[in-house]
Order: structure tokens, then sequence, then C-alpha cells
């Protein structure tokens, strides 16, 4: 195991400062001191992804650097950002109505992909903020937290935007590619 922690060779275990961990186990061998606030699992490590993530403290895990961390969150597009996200088709023939309905209905999917894409990010800033105060209740010194969190924060804010951006050109892309009559209806079609 690489780590920056101290390891006792005769344990087996690495120090992080509040736990212990077993890699071994591929655990910590006691209960996340943050207990459910921390994640369902209260002896993970990381939630499973150590490849890219640390827990310094042993409390809460973190993208162990936010330009790399940011890079891996935004590297696939989220649902809702190509125009072929949206399945909608006019009928034939077609009128106003009928497209003002296929704006309504990629709007309305667009909300419900914004609302997907982002709500992973947004739960994860109000777990901090939480995660914030019990650390500072159980003695680590606020600015480490603060520090910690405060990185999570810009981090995970930018991939609300990113993803909220991306689904909005996704969904203009679809009403100008989808939401069109053609040619409209009662117009002539030669000369």
């Amino acid at each position: 195991m690489l780590s920056t922690k101290y390891f006792d060779d005769e344990s087996e275990l690495a120090h992080y400062g509040y736990r212990y961990y077993s890699p071994e186990l591929g655990r910590s061998i006691s209960r996340d001191p943050l207990v459910e606030i921390g994640g369902y699992n209260v002896y993970g490590f990381v939630d499973n992804a150590p490849a890219y993530r640390i827990d310094p403290l042993g409390l809460t895990p973190w993208d162990w650097n936010p330009i790399i961390g940011t890079w891996l969150a935004w590297r696939d597009k989220p649902k809702g950002s190509l125009a072929t996200d949206y399945p909608y088709t006019l009928p034939t023939p077609c009128d106003d109505i009928d497209e003002a309905l296929c704006v309504r209905a990629i709007d309305a999917q667009a909300i419900s992909y914004i609302a997907s894409a982002n709500a992973p990010a947004a739960v994860g800033v109000a777990l901090d903020a939480v995660a914030a105060f019990i650390a500072a209740g159980k003695g680590i010194p606020l600015t480490i937290v603060s520090a910690v969190l405060a990185v999570d924060g810009v981090v995970k804010a930018g991939i609300i935007i990113h993803n909220t951006n991306g689904i909005r050109a996704g969904a203009e892309a679809a009403k100008k590619e989808k939401c069109h009559c053609c040619p409209p209806l009662g117009s002539s079609s030669g000369p």
C-alpha cells in the first residue's frame, strides 16, 4: 500500500489519525467517528475510490487533487447534454401547438436531467457542512476542516454549473432539431 501515513509492520495497519486502515481487509478496522453521516458503510475507506480520493484524518474522504477530481467528474457528459438524449418526435402533420408541446416536453426532461445530475453534488455540499460541525465538536482544528471542505465545495459547485450548462445546451440543440414542423401545416410546397 502506498501511503504517507504511519504503517505498523507488526500489526499491518496504517494509522489515519482517527482510524486504522487494514490493507488486507480493504477497510478501516474501527467505525467511522462520524458514524452514518460519513456514509452508510461505517467501516469503509475513501468511498472505495483510493485511486483519486484521500482521507487525511480518517473522517471524510475528498478528492486528493481538485483538478483531477474535477476532471474525473466532468470527463463524461451528463445525461441530457446531447440532442439525442431527448426522444421527442413530432406527429405528422404537425402545427404550432405540436411545436409548443415539443418545447415543453424537452424543457421538462431537461429539468429532470439537471436534478438527477446535480443531486449528488448538492447533497455532498450539505453533508460537508454537517461533517464540519461534527468534526469541530470532536476537537479537529477548524482550519483543517474548513480548508478541506472549502476546496471540496468549490469543486462540487463547479460540477453543478458544468452539468447545468451542458444539459441546457443539449436541450436547446434538441429543440432546434426536433421541434419544428417542415413544412408548416397549410403552406404550399411548390411555386
